[in-house]
């Protein structure tokens, strides 16, 4: 337990990130129409995992900043 506390935490906490997340394929290769960038977002439910990319403005403002919604990921991968 010591040993654990010793460590570096940042550290820690990134190696924890690292193991949980799956690669993103597709970040920052996808925009809009508009030009507007597509970022990576997921959704849990039920303990199923729903990932999509979404309009930047989208997550930032709210569903009425973007013309356009959030797709689902794994066709689109």
């Amino acid at each position: 337990m010591h040993a654990l506390i010793a460590t570096d935490g940042i550290e820690r906490r990134r190696e924890t990130y690292d193991r949980q997340s799956e690669p993103i394929l597709l970040r920052g290769l996808l925009f809009t129409s508009d030009g507007e960038r597509l970022v990576p977002s997921y959704s849990v439910k039920k303990g199923k995992t729903y990932r999509y990319y979404s309009p930047i403005e989208h997550r930032r403002f709210g569903a009425w900043a973007s013309q356009h919604g959030p797709l689902p990921a794994v066709p689109i991968e």
